[in-house]
């Protein structure tokens, strides 16, 4: 039976390839970010753009992607801090907690097609990077980053306003944010 059904039998198909099943690592503190309004709004903005319309599988959020960049972000530091690494010795606790904050939260600005708008210089509209700055001081994601992760919320604003205009410093971490090879273009 399944060879007379082009659909199971594999047939003269096209391919058509959709997100690939990931885990990714969640604690009880990781779901009350992303329980706040602020992520939640990321669930109806495209990653793409108007790719859908060419590429249906291509339907990515900015929640989607930026749950993929924190899984990533687990991934480098757990490797990076394993055996004693220079990271491991001149990273504190609440830099490593701030970027895993960042890059959860490195898109909690962005609106549908900002990227294209604030291309057009437009002076009616602020860049994504102003809102994300009082998405994350100002609002009920404030409350939550300072109760669960004990850090302020403005360090987690200014590491991934850095990853924009370079910073005052250099630093590792937020190279692996915003850099040549980095996890958000992962």
């Amino acid at each position: 039976m399944i060879d007379t059904i082009p659909e199971l039998n594999g047939a003269g198909l096209q391919l058509l390839r959709i997100p690939a099943e990931v885990d990714v690592p969640l604690t009880g503190r990781v779901v009350q970010i992303l329980d706040t309004p602020s992520m939640q709004r990321l669930r109806r903005i495209s990653q793409l753009g108007l790719v859908s319309y060419v590429y249906p599988g291509a339907v990515h959020t900015r929640f989607e992607h930026s749950l993929g960049v924190y899984r990533l972000a687990c991934l480098t530091l757990r490797h990076l801090l394993a055996n004693e690494s220079v990271l491991a010795s001149s990273t504190t606790t609440d830099e490593i907690k701030i970027f895993l904050l960042a890059a959860l939260l490195h898109d909690i600005g962005h609106w549908p097609y900002c990227h294209a708008i604030e291309d057009l210089r437009l002076a009616e509209f602020p860049r994504h990077e102003e809102l994300a700055r009082t998405l994350i001081c100002d609002s009920p994601l404030a409350v939550v980053i300072e109760r669960e992760w004990s850090v302020e919320p403005a360090r987690v604003a200014e590491l991934i306003a850095s990853t924009r205009d370079g910073g005052a410093e250099p630093s590792v971490l937020r190279s692996l944010l915003s850099g040549p090879v980095d996890i958000d273009k992962l």
